[in-house]
This record gives structure tokens, C-alpha cells and sequence, in this order.
């Protein structure tokens, strides 16, 4: 499921509305001329290049939207694909968060979900270094999900576990 910017409308008080995206197109003669004696505001051209990637399609990813994407799969797939699909993308993040969280174990650290990064050191142990934290996050890929997934495994499990409802 991919998604792109085709709208960006800006307004603030004391400045004209304006729209930089119409119609998924950059209005880059529009920002340049706007910002022509401004440039102490932003650099246009990184403006700019941001705003055109924005327009390119990309990847919707699980943790976008809080779980949009989910909640539009079960919308449009017919209901016994979406529940299937729904039911295997819970048991990937659930099966993913184990294993990352028996990966955590090593570094010292405990489950706790009222974290804001899911984890509380544990009795005794030694806080891991910012590399050994690096090396963690990278390792969510051997468990089948992202880091971004495993940080906002709580929200999708629970979107995921709505839709599933009966």
C-alpha cells in the first residue's frame, strides 16, 4: 500500500494562505517567490526537495497513521482476506516483539510498556551503552518487524485486536 502528498496548504496569522502542493504538484515558482526575501527563515531548495519526495509515491508503513493503513485493508479487502491478513500482521508483531524483547534481555533491559521506549532496566544491571542500544534496534529486523514497529507495537496490536473484533 503506497500513499502520496497531493495537497499542503499553509496559513498563519499575519501571512497570505498559500498552497504549496496542488494537485500533488511542488508550486516551486510560488515558494521561491515567497520566500525570495525570506531566506533567513528555511533553505528553499531543502523546502523544496522535501516537499518533491513528499509528492513521489512511498510506502505507507503499519505505524503510519496510527494503523491507517490496517483500518483501510479491512475496508477494502473482502472480510475473510482482511481478517486473514489482520490475524497474521498481530501474530508477525506479536511473535517480533518476543523475540526483541528475549534480544533485550541480553542488553540488560525487561519489558514495560508504560515506557515510552518499552523498556526498564532491570534489578542489578548496567544501563547498555548508546552502540549497544544502536546495535538493539538494528536487531529488530531479525524478529520480523522494524524498530518503528516493535515502538508502536503497543498501538497496532490494539488496532489490529479492534478490527478483529467479532
Amino acid at each position: 500500500m503506497q500513499f502520496r502528498q497531493i495537497e499542503d496548504e499553509f496559513e498563519d496569522a499575519g501571512s497570505p494562505k498559500r498552497q504549496d502542493v496542488r494537485d500533488g504538484v511542488v508550486q516551486e515558482s510560488m515558494i521561491r517567490d515567497f520566500y525570495k526575501d525570506k531566506t533567513w527563515l528555511l533553505d528553499v531548495d531543502e523546502k523544496v526537495a522535501d516537499l518533491k519526495r513528499q509528492t513521489e509515491w512511498q510506502p505507507l508503513p503499519a505505524h503510519g497513521y496510527n494503523g491507517f493503513k490496517y483500518f483501510l485493508l479491512s475496508k477494502k479487502l473482502p472480510k475473510p482476506d482482511a481478517r486473514r491478513f489482520l490475524r497474521q500482521e498481530l501474530e508477525r508483531l506479536k511473535l517480533g516483539t518476543a523475540g526483541f524483547y528475549k534480544e533485550a534481555e541480553k542488553y540488560g533491559l525487561e519489558p514495560d510498556d508504560n515506557s515510552l521506549d518499552r523498556f526498564r532496566l532491570a534489578d542489578g544491571k548496567l544501563k547498555p551503552s548508546d552502540e549497544q542500544f544502536k546495535a538493539l534496534y538494528e536487531s529488530a529486523k531479525n524478529f520480523g518487524i522494524t524498530d518503528l514497529e516493535f515502538s508502536w507495537g503497543k498501538t497496532l496490536t490494539a488496532q489490529l485486536e479492534k478490527l478483529l473484533r467479532d
